[in-house]
């Protein structure tokens, strides 16, 4: 079901124990969407997630992956509602902010991949010169998220 695409909840999609809120903070384009989980049984808001990178729910384990401040980045299981960070280099986001024309955080994160517990993606960044480069982020669910 969509609500509105300009300002406050436009989306919400189900899941096994809960539903998650698209939340659009700022009138008009660009600015990154937030997401807030709920309990499905109780209607009680369960985490305010942060902004939007990437969601999945095309397989039987959806995710979604927020930027929470400027140096993680939050994994949540749609179906289990459980939650892990990865630490990300605040240095290297603030210095490809500062160095690139690009807006957000959120936009430095693609190549997204979900096999088997395992999450990797990749963080693309300037330092001070003007090449990009690329780090690839693990995270392995079972194991890190516990």
């Amino acid at each position: 079901m969509e609500f509105t695409t300009r300002l406050g909840y436009i989306q919400w999609t189900e899941y096994k124990n809960s539903f998650l809120i698209e939340n659009s903070k700022a009138s008009g384009c660009c600015d990154p969407h937030e997401y807030i989980l709920y309990s499905k049984e109780t209607g009680k808001k369960i985490a305010e997630l942060g902004t939007a990178i990437f969601s999945d729910d095309s397989s039987k384990n959806p995710y979604v992956l927020t930027m929470s401040g400027n140096d993680e980045v939050l994994f949540t299981n749609l179906n289990t509602n459980q939650s892990c960070r990865i630490k990300v280099s605040q240095k290297k986001i603030e210095n490809t902010l500062k160095n690139s024309d690009i807006l957000y955080a959120e936009e430095l994160f693609e190549n997204f991949q979900f096999k088997k517990g395992m999450l990797s993606m990749q963080l693309k960044y300037k330092d001070s010169g003007n090449f990009w480069k690329k780090e690839k982020i693990f995270l392995d669910t079972a194991k890190d998220c516990n």
